[in-house]
């Protein structure tokens, strides 16, 4: 019945040589394990190379392995100091001359990962017993040491080894060590104080307000595939092999970036990402990059296509767009795959093919930077920048300088420097729950970590086209189209039902996390007027949905002594879901909370992470008059619910409504203005289009004036202001 805390280690407090593990409670007592009893203990793992592992129960004795010092990786006073309860200290291999130990007269001594990483330690309760793992030995090894009580166990060597893939290793012990003992507060060490919660950037907490953005690959893999040495990056390999496009491949006969962008903000996205060098290499702004030191030209760029006869900039066409639409811009140029350079993972490969540049790693890295530099100076301000799994080796510390330099407030999508953004580990459209803000490092995928030592929020990047166009085999879907999967323009799929998309925004921004819908012209370069459409219908969803709540209380302050935000839903009203939103200003601090609804037994919603947004779905419908509060179980300290509100969205999916235009407005004309008048929501403006047969488009300002139009003459960006058409 005792609420535990994280586990601690400390020595023991008198008596035998080995430490005690401790599991604290809150409630004037702990639990201890003591592994004194343990002894020193050589066993054989059954992997690749049989080699002998040691299990010690320091400080009794130093461990040596066959004569060889070094391989006991740290001496007893050093684990006594780290605390450490006992450690898979050492292997030897005899293969090899290489010695990474010292005085190992020429055998190998590789450690294991047990005397840098603190173990995770987990008391178990069925059975009893303490689970203790090390994480970080070489070549990624880790072991997990289940100690099971048993009061008549061997204390001197494990029941059983089991190897797991990925060289991670469980040591089941039935032993007398695995044995809890009860002991009050007075002889317990005390509760180490939490770590400091990571805070967020200035722009990293801009990033996370906008929530929604795009991704859109218009590159050479629009046209063909291509492959660096004998891996495919942009495409299935063709029956003639593997090859580089050459650049007059890339032949858009009708690029319309504006309809594109237009697209974007119909469903509401706030920043849109241009892929400009995908894995191919080839640009798509006119690269001025040039060594002439080492005869190098970036000649693999939309300067040397067909298209506007090597005039074109589609990166340009792209930024003006964005400012059209009030939409932030940003540019994907990727860093590790480059087909044109023959760089494979980060590093350049010699196996050239006909139309690859020859040149060396650190050109490769003057190349980079000089791109980077073009593309961060020419467009003007930029929202994101993305490093699509990273960057290159020694290329961290110029590019953090040079992005400080030219772009200071921009997020890097898996970058350096301080304004990070980690990816969400899924490019399902759904990230996991509890989905935290902080991680253990920007380039941890994944959930994160409430205590990680970075501010590092997820992004959620995810295809728009999903099912086939058609009954086929993957074969043929694959064929229609050079890329052959979702992030390009394949003819073979069609855009994800409306419902997939609205579950993908619920699995992702609902869960803390931004979504990046992506979009993908055809060979033309326009958007299909399918794809058009289907973002128009998921606009209008989420704006008839969430436009307006039935019940909002803002900027609540919340502690873990004082929690409770009440919503009072009004007699007859319906609601189906809540939304909650926290103040990340000084990190996130809020752990776990509930929610309920009055009237009923058990809680509606039990949750961990709230972060920017979490939307939740009450089991059922519920009509007013209802309250439902909201209570903060765990925080770090007091904090402030930015909202707490309550929708009803209970309908399914359909046709019909409007499509909406975020932050823009209809230039408003007179002569075509149908009716203003205000009204209480923007999809009270919607309906006010729609009972005017005549209507073309509307405008909803920030004062509530719904301005009704029979044409359109054309708009510009407007902060707060949602213009629209009908379906």
């Amino acid at each position: 019945n005792c609420k535990m805390v994280p586990l601690m280690l400390a020595l023991a407090v008198s008596g035998g040589c080995g430490p005690e593990v401790f599991s604290l409670s809150d409630t004037g007592s702990c639990l201890k394990w003591t592994l004194s009893a343990l002894s020193k203990t050589t066993f054989t793992v059954n992997d690749s190379i049989p080699e002998p592992y040691l299990v010690a129960s320091p400080p009794c004795s130093t461990v040596t392995v066959a004569g060889c010092p070094a391989c006991s990786g740290v001496s007893s006073t050093a684990v006594a100091t780290q605390l450490m309860p006992f450690q898979a200290v050492g292997h030897r291999s005899d293969e090899g001359t290489i010695d990474r130990g010292g005085g190992c007269n020429g055998t190998r001594c590789l450690p294991l990962g047990t005397t840098v990483a603190d173990p995770v330690i987990t008391a178990l309760t069925d059975p009893d017993g303490v689970q203790i793992t090390f994480t970080g030995g070489e070549s990624s090894r880790s072991f997990t040491y289940e100690l099971l009580c048993d009061p008549a166990g061997t204390n001197t060597s494990p029941s059983s080894i089991t190897e797991h893939p990925a060289l991670h290793y469980t040591v089941t012990w039935k032993t007398s060590a695995g044995c809890s003992q009860a002991a009050p507060m007075s002889q317990c060490p005390a509760v180490p104080p939490p770590p400091p919660l990571a805070k967020p950037t200035a722009a990293q907490l801009a990033w996370m307000e906008d929530e929604v953005g795009a991704i859109g690959h218009f590159n050479m893999g629009t046209f063909e595939g291509c492959g660096i040495g004998d891996t495919w990056v942009e495409g299935p390999q063709p029956a003639a092999g593997i090859g580089l496009p050459p650049p007059q491949t890339f032949a858009p006969d009708d690029v319309d970036v504006d309809s594109w962008v237009k697209a974007l903000a119909s469903f509401g996205a706030k920043r849109a990402v241009l892929v400009v060098s995908h894995g191919c290499g080839f640009n798509t702004f006119p690269s001025r990059t040039a060594f002439p030191e080492f005869q190098f030209e970036y000649n693999y760029s939309i300067m040397n296509s067909p298209w506007q006869n090597g005039k074109g900039d589609i990166a340009k066409m792209f930024v003006a767009a964005c400012k059209t639409y009030g939409i932030r811009p940003g540019f994907y140029h990727g860093a590790m795959n480059n087909a044109f350079l023959n760089v494979r993972s980060g590093i350049v490969s010699t196996d050239w093919i006909p139309g690859q540049a020859r040149i060396t790693q650190d050109q490769y890295t003057q190349v980079l930077l000089a791109n980077l530099r073009q593309l961060w100076t020419d467009y003007g301000p930029l929202a994101e920048v993305w490093f699509d799994g990273g960057y290159p080796p020694n290329s961290a510390d110029p590019i953090a300088k040079l992005l400080l330099e030219l772009q200071p407030q921009a997020v890097a999508f898996q970058g350096p420097g301080d304004n990070i953004i980690r990816w969400a580990g899924t490019e399902s459209g759904q990230v996991s729950e509890p989905f935290w803000s902080a991680a253990k490092s920007s380039l941890a995928a994944g959930p994160g970590d409430p205590h990680g030592a970075v501010f590092s929020p997820g992004e959620a990047d995810t295809c728009f086209q999903g099912g086939h166009a058609r009954a086929s085999t993957s074969t043929a879907v694959n064929s229609s189209a050079p890329y052959g999967g979702c992030w390009f323009f394949n003819a073979g799929l069609v855009p994800k039902s409306l419902q997939e998309l609205v579950t993908s925004y619920h699995d992702s921004i609902g869960h803390n996390a931004f979504i990046l819908l992506d979009w993908t012209p055809n060979q033309t370069g326009l958007l299909p007027p399918g794809h058009a459409a289907r973002y128009a219908e998921l606009g209008s969803w989420l704006t008839d949905c969430y436009g307006t709540s039935v019940a909002t209380v803002k900027n609540a302050s919340v502690s873990p002594t004082s929690s409770a935000v009440t919503l009072t839903i009004p007699a007859g009203a319906v609601v189906d879901r809540v939304v909650l939103r926290e103040d990340q200003t000084h990190g996130e601090q809020i752990f776990a909370y509930t929610v309920a609804v009055s009237g009923e037994p058990t809680a509606a919603i039990v949750g961990q992470s709230i972060g920017n947004r979490f939307i939740g779905m009450l089991p059922s419908a519920v009509t007013g008059p209802v309250t439902i509060t909201v209570n903060i179980t765990d925080a770090a300290g007091p904090t402030v619910l930015r909202e707490v509100s309550a929708y009803n969205c209970s309908r399914t999916p359909t046709n019909g409504g409007c499509s909406y235009v975020h932050d823009f407005a209809y230039k408003i004309v007179a002569s075509i203005t149908v009716v203003a008048q205000k009204v209480p929501s923007v999809k009270a403006c919607c309906s006010l289009c729609a009972a005017h047969d005549e209507c073309a488009v509307f405008v909803y300002d920030t004062a509530t004036l719904c301005t009704v139009m029979s044409a359109n003459q054309g708009g510009g960006s407007q902060v707060g202001t949602i213009s629209g058409s009908p379906l």
